[in-house]
């Protein structure tokens, strides 16, 4: 599969609307009623879609940092261990629930749930999972945007769902299934490469 064409076929939209505030005060020219649906909703929508945005942006600067850094940054941050929270925000940009992303890197689901609870660190082995599938959507996005392709291309979502395909070249395997080691993440890397390069375009 070609990642030059596949931008307008992975569009996904998870917003929804919130049900009225019952906080929101009465409109005193409607004889105590409660304000309209759409006036109570409207900023509530705004609000979401401005930090849906806000998130988009900076993993989109993550992504690109994770791919781009120099392995001593790399290894530095994997040393020290990064929030908890990075695999449930991680999750929400895959447009993937937190436990299917969990069976994908080899993470304990309990473990992830104990440190996003605790606010604390993942370890550096959880570290160097998270961060090596963040390289790998890095990867996507700078491969598309140096073939100058679709400006809303969504890396995440893309690579979240080439990761669910069976390839040859990995013997029909997804490639999902070797992202659990850092040695099966160095291959599927070098396969993505191989992609963008139009060896199995």
């Amino acid at each position: 599969m070609g990642i030059s064409n596949v931008g307008a076929t992975i569009r996904t939209s998870r917003s929804r609307l919130k049900p009225p505030d019952a906080s929101v005060p009465a409109n005193p020219e409607s004889n105590g009623e409660m304000l309209n649906l759409a006036e109570q909703v409207a900023p509530v929508q705004r609000n979401r879609f401005v930090d849906r945005m806000l998130k988009q942006q900076y993993f989109k600067q993550h992504f690109e940092q994770a791919y781009r850094a120099a392995p001593i940054v790399r290894i530095d941050m994997i040393k020290h261990g990064v929030p908890a929270t990075l695999v449930v925000e991680l999750a929400a940009q895959l447009c993937i629930s937190k436990e299917q992303l969990c069976r994908t890197l080899g993470l304990a689901r309990a473990t992830i749930d104990r440190k996003v609870r605790e606010a604390s660190l993942l370890s550096p082995d959880e570290t160097s999972r998270v961060l090596g599938l963040s390289r790998l959507v890095g990867r996507v996005q700078a491969i598309v945007e140096d073939a100058g392709s679709v400006a809303d291309f969504d890396a995440a979502v893309w690579a979240a769902t080439w990761l669910e395909q069976p390839l040859p070249a990995l013997g029909g395997q997804r490639p999902a299934e070797w992202m659990d080691t850092a040695e099966g993440q160095d291959t599927v890397f070098h396969l993505l490469d191989q992609i963008g390069s139009g060896a199995y375009a």
